[in-house]
């Protein structure tokens, strides 16, 4: 899948147009002239993937090679202005056909920015934070704002689900250093940061046990769905937890030496 403009489409058609119009005073060479037109036309059939269409230019490319070996200030003659309609004529009603067969998908519109769904989802989370996520956390984030932007809900919820986890794990292991647990799993993890001697707020760990119990476990059963409207609400809740999680968070920068890492010299105690 890759975007593509729609004003591709009204180009290949205002070039098709061109060609029901051109004569002996339209130029060979140059800008928008005769060559430049039909080299851009087959490169919007091939760009477009209209395969059948596409099949069908030999014509036309036969056509262009011949009249490129022109002089500069070459304009068409009128036996190359009758063939080259002629052929525009007989390729007109193969691209109709595969046209009407080919659908292209216009993305609706969301109550979260669709430009940042698609292609800028750390713009949806606090500033930096999405940089200190794991890269599989960063993964999952871009993924859920794809599918939710593709209207693919139940996808969207558990790749938040599962960054929002992966976020979960790389902050218990940052700011838990002695006696860590084993298991990592999502409850024993929330449960290990409350009997620390400084726990993160009430607010973080309550919201975190809310989406494990309401979201993340009911998701792994096959009965289980989501709207659209549920996988953006799932977003607001995940981005919050992750806001804060990362946010607490001490990353290292150039600067940095190894031994103070965290705040921490050399030889003291975690």
């Amino acid at each position: 899948m890759k975007p593509i403009s729609i004003w591709g489409y009204i180009a290949l058609g205002y070039n098709l147009f061109y060609f029901t119009t051109v004569s002996t005073v339209h130029q060979v060479h140059g800008e928008a002239a005769v060559i430049s037109t039909i080299d851009l036309t087959l490169s919007q059939i091939n760009e477009f993937n209209l395969r059948v269409t596409n099949s069908a230019t030999g014509e036309l490319k036969q056509f262009v090679e011949k009249i490129r070996k022109t002089p500069q200030d070459y304009n068409l003659s009128r036996e190359e202005v009758i063939e080259l309609k002629d052929i525009i004529k007989n390729l007109h009603p193969v691209l109709m056909a595969e046209a009407n067969v080919t659908n292209a998908f216009i993305l609706s519109d969301k109550r979260i920015d669709l430009a940042k769904l698609m292609d800028n989802v750390p713009a949806l989370f606090a500033k930096n934070s999405f940089d200190k996520m794991p890269d599989i956390a960063k993964f999952d984030f871009k993924e859920a704002g794809k599918c939710i932007a593709l209207e693919r809900p139940t996808a969207a919820a558990f790749h938040l689900l599962r960054g929002t986890e992966s976020v979960l794990r790389y902050y218990y292991e940052c700011t838990v250093k002695r006696n860590r647990i084993k298991n990592l799993n999502w409850g024993l993890i929330t449960d290990s940061l409350r009997n620390q001697k400084k726990p993160p707020a009430a607010t973080l760990l309550n919201n975190l046990d809310n989406i494990r119990s309401n979201f993340r476990n009911p998701t792994q059963h096959p009965e289980k769905t989501y709207t659209l409207d549920d996988a953006q609400d799932l977003f607001g809740l995940c981005e919050d937890v992750v806001n804060r999680m990362v946010s607490l968070i001490s990353v290292p920068t150039k600067t940095d030496s190894p031994s103070s890492i965290n705040g921490r010299k050399k030889g003291s105690s975690p």
